[in-house]
């Protein structure tokens, strides 16, 4: 048994990104792995994204919870939006949703 963390990012809540991570998570769970999924725009406002606060040296609560969670994990999976040219007709976003469950099950 893996510990995995899927971290994804995308502005709405209903959206391909968040689709392709709930798969990869159902996948790996049915494996026997524990599986956690980190949303940067569902979760707490991230104010350690500001570049203003690059250079402090006190870690907020929520830099300390992402850490241990990177810690954690044995297998880090990025999910992210790719904006522009892809083709979202059914038949092409079922094939995307195939490939990432035998992605996920090798």
């Amino acid at each position: 048994m893996r510990n995995i963390l899927i971290t994804t990012a995308h502005p709405t809540s209903h959206n391909l990104t968040t689709g392709i991570a709930e798969i990869y998570k159902t996948e790996k769970e049915k494996q026997g792995h524990s599986v956690e999924i980190i949303d940067l725009y569902r979760d707490k406002q991230q104010p350690f994204f500001a570049f203003e606060k690059v250079f402090e040296k006190t870690l907020t609560d929520e830099q300390i919870y992402y850490q241990e969670m990177i810690t954690k994990a044995e297998e880090i999976v990025f999910v992210y939006p790719f904006f522009g040219g892809i083709d979202t007709s059914e038949k092409k976003v079922n094939a995307i949703f195939d490939s990432v469950k035998k992605i996920a099950n090798n």
